[in-house]
Formats: C-alpha cells, structure tokens, sequence
C-alpha cells in the first residue's frame, strides 16, 4: 500500500481500494462472530450468513488483488524507466 501512497497517480486509487476494503472486512468479522455465537439460528439465517461471509471475503480477496496489480504495475514502470534511461546514457 505505501508504494500506492507515494505515487500521487494511484494514492486517490489505493486509498479508495483499502477504504472498502477495511469495510468488507469488518463486516467479515462481524459474520464471523455471528456464526460463532452461541445463540440458535435457523438454517435459513445461518445460510444467509455463510453466503455473506463468503461474499465479504471473495470481495477482500479481490480488493487486495488489484492492490497487488497495482503495486506491480507500478514497480515494472519504475524498472522500465530505469532500463530506458541506462540506455539512453548507453547510447552514442
């Protein structure tokens, strides 16, 4: 995330990305302490439950994903910039 940060073309991006992230996973942890209760639910609760932490979870994953994809595309455009500028100096 602080490669996202630093670059001013993606922290509005990052930023944005880990905001919703943060949420789906409080949400995840909610879920979980529903299930995890020792409160009776009805199967049609505990159904809708596991599908709603499954969904949070799925989005998080996601989220991080394109985090990931994020820093990569940044870090391979650093490393291009870098190579071209070798060999610009290379050049005659």
């Amino acid at each position: 995330m602080s490669e996202l940060q630093a670059d001013p073309r993606w922290f509005v991006y990052g930023n944005h990305l880990e905001t919703i992230r943060q949420e789906y996973e409080r949400q995840a942890k909610g879920y979980e302490q529903s299930l995890l209760g020792n409160e009776f639910m009805e199967s049609k609760r505990y159904g809708q439950l596991k599908t709603s932490l499954a969904e949070s979870r799925g989005i998080v994953k996601g989220i991080k994903i394109a985090l990931d994809l994020a820093k990569e595309l940044i870090e391979r455009g650093e490393g291009a910039k870098k190579a071209q500028t070798e060999l610009i100096k290379e050049s005659p």
